[in-house]
């Protein structure tokens, strides 16, 4: 990848995960890909970024033809691959009660929202959940039996929390 807001500095992210490589479809010219956090991306502590509100990059693939021939590809269009970073449409969890995860475990997340809601909502049914679980260091928080339709969370509020249960 590389970013504008870096000098076009070439940052390297790590590779399809299987969930990702799941819910690709490469045939259609669909590619699934979750990115990092940009701290963990860039490998800098959080507060670095703290003067950013939005930061871009255009992502290119590097692919392999099975004959161990790597090669760069990149979209058609830049604006196709343009994933944009934007601090007011990113949630901070701020702690777990308890702050250990383990399976089966009932976990309490404390976290701050944003704008999230806002973009999230306009695209759900009216019994349909803002979401029902989150993914912490690779252990997924099921909220499903806690959080409905009709829970709401307050915009740019950090002690938010919502009770789950830690699963695969």
């Amino acid at each position: 990848m590389t970013s504008e807001d870096l000098d076009d500095q070439v940052v390297h992210a790590p590779g399809l995960t299987e969930d990702d490589a799941f819910g690709s479809h490469t045939g259609t010219g669909f590619l699934q890909y979750r990115l990092p956090a940009p701290n963990v991306l860039l490998n800098i502590p959080p507060r670095y970024l703290d003067s950013y509100h939005t930061m871009t990059f255009i992502l290119m693939v590097m692919g392999n033809d099975g004959l161990n021939d790597e090669q760069l590809l990149s979209c058609r269009s830049e604006s196709y691959c343009r994933i944009s970073y934007v601090r007011s449409y990113t949630p901070l969890v701020h702690y777990l009660s308890p702050p250990v995860v383990y399976f089966e475990a009932e976990t309490e997340v404390f976290f701050n929202p944003k704008i999230t809601q806002n973009l999230i909502k306009s695209t759900l049914a009216a019994d349909e959940m803002v979401f029902i679980n989150a993914k912490i260091d690779g252990n997924q928080i099921d909220f499903e039996f806690n959080v409905d339709h009709e829970t709401t969370f307050h915009a740019w509020y950090k002690y938010n929390s919502a009770k789950g249960v830690v699963g695969d």
